[in-house]
């Protein structure tokens, strides 16, 4: 048997979806023990209420320990993101040698 979720309002909860994962807060618990988080309902086990079995996320508790993978891969995920967008144009030489650097100290 899963293991009923207990959390309160205002409580960070893990949101695992099939590509992502993100921190976020509890916003409300009906009465009948649904648990809502950025505007979705999960049922009192952490599994999202009227998606299909394939697509559905769900919520666990946070860990620090998880919570600080998500937020390294969130700031990975944001450099790689800049990166695409910039301009090279407007890259100096000082930032390309850094750039390099960075690059080929990973290839060892």
């Amino acid at each position: 048997m899963r293991e009923e979720l207990n959390v309160s309002v205002g409580d960070e909860v893990i949101v695992s979806g099939r590509l992502s994962e993100k921190i976020a807060k509890v916003e409300r618990i009906t009465p009948t023990g649904r648990i809502r988080v950025e505007g979705q309902y999960y049922d009192k086990y952490g599994w999202e209420i009227g998606s299909d079995v394939w697509s559905r996320s769900h919520i666990t508790y946070v860990t620090e320990e998880h919570a600080e993978k998500i937020k390294q891969r969130q700031t990975i995920s944001k450099t790689y993101q800049l990166m695409k967008n910039y301009n090279l144009n407007n890259l100096t030489f000082d930032q390309a040698t850094k750039i390099i650097e960075i690059f080929e100290d990973k290839e060892k």
